[in-house]
């Protein structure tokens, strides 16, 4: 099997030992920041079950259902699998929070879905057997997929793939739970915006323009990200350009690229969208010294971005997405900050009617 990674938030074994001591450490300050605010959520609380003793099925993934599935006792592994389910009208009965996202986890408050934190060496089987789950879901990282087998045990389990287009992970979400009609809806009602975008980008003389997304991660590892994913395939779609460096093509497990401190300034573009946020300091990359010299920063034409949903491959995500490059080209609205997730999240709702 490849190998795969936590969806953008660890790298690929090719960059891996780059990456490790600082992906440890946020990862530590992470979950005690969870721990901190959370409280009740400590792993004590989930005590006693066993996962049952039958032999786990041999197929590895569920087939689609009907509308008739029991989503009572849904439980989504990490927190795209439960923010999919969501944005399809099924409220999980609780999620794992397997990345570590804050953002994530505001909109479970907000919408009263319980939280705990994943077991750091991925799924604790007893934990999701004390739930008592009727259907659990999850997307492909690679403890979920070890673990499928035994999962299905528990309840029946689909694993979505998670490099796979949001709009078939939307797709397939829907067909697992019974919402195939609000998948296609909320499919063809993003597609629409999309392509509302490219068109009002075009009108308003912005087709062509060029679009750099960039970050940093840890300390002082700074990256960009290319073409593959959400975020290429979506800022491709509208007509914006990349910068050369940025326009290629990566696997899909991995879409970033290293940038070492004397090319920054292959990473100039009209507009600079920088990942912030939660674990993505950018204070080393501002504080750089070709940052002054770049024809966005000189222009005052980089926006931050909260680095967390513009990873997020899924419906929201992608509406988070649009919704930010709409007010930073166009001024319809304001990018928004990590304050307005919860309004952002309303406004996404809404929408569906």
């Amino acid at each position: 099997m490849m190998n795969r990674v936590y969806p953008y938030r660890l790298i690929d074994l090719t960059v891996a030992e780059l990456f490790a001591r600082d992906i440890e450490l946020a990862e530590r300050i992470t979950r005690r920041r969870f721990l901190i605010g959370a409280g009740a959520l400590a792993v004590g609380a989930i005590t006693g079950c066993s996962a049952p003793g039958a032999s786990a099925p041999t197929a590895t993934v569920v087939v689609p259902r009907t509308a008739s599935i029991a989503t009572s006792a849904l439980v989504a592994l990490d927190e795209f699998a439960g923010l999919s389910a969501l944005a399809l009208g099924v409220k999980p009965a609780s999620v794992f929070l397997t990345f570590g996202y804050a953002s994530a986890k505001t909109v479970f408050d907000f919408v009263g879905v319980s939280t705990m934190l994943a077991a750091p060496g991925g799924v604790n089987l007893e934990s999701v057997a004390a739930l008592k789950p009727t259907t659990i879901i999850g997307i492909s990282i690679p403890t979920t997929v070890a673990a499928q087998e035994k999962l299905n045990v528990i309840a029946p389990t689909t694993v979505i793939e998670y490099t796979a287009s949001w709009q078939d992970q939307l797709k397939m979400t829907g067909a697992t739970l019974g919402r195939a009609e609000a998948a296609a809806t909320l499919t063809s009602r993003l597609d629409g915006a999309v392509t509302k975008l490219k068109a009002d980008l075009s009108s308003a003389g912005k087709a062509g323009q060029t679009v750099s997304v960039i970050g940093v991660r840890g300390l002082d590892t700074f990256f960009a990200l290319s073409r593959t994913g959400m975020v290429g395939s979506m800022l491709e779609q509208v007509g914006l350009q990349r910068p050369p460096v940025q326009d290629v093509a990566t696997e899909a497990t991995n879409p970033f690229i290293l940038i070492s401190a004397e090319k920054v300034g292959d990473h100039d573009a009209d507009t600079i969208f920088l990942l912030s946020g939660g674990a993505y300091k950018t204070d080393a990359l501002t504080a750089s010294a070709l940052w002054p010299t770049l024809n966005a920063v000189k222009s005052n034409q980089v926006v931050n971005v909260v680095a967390e949903l513009w990873f997020s491959s899924n419906a929201f995500g992608l509406d988070w997405i649009v919704r930010d490059v709409r007010a930073a080209l166009l001024g319809d609205g304001a990018v928004a900050t990590e304050a307005d997730i919860v309004s952002r999240w309303q406004a996404f709702t809404a929408a569906q009617g």
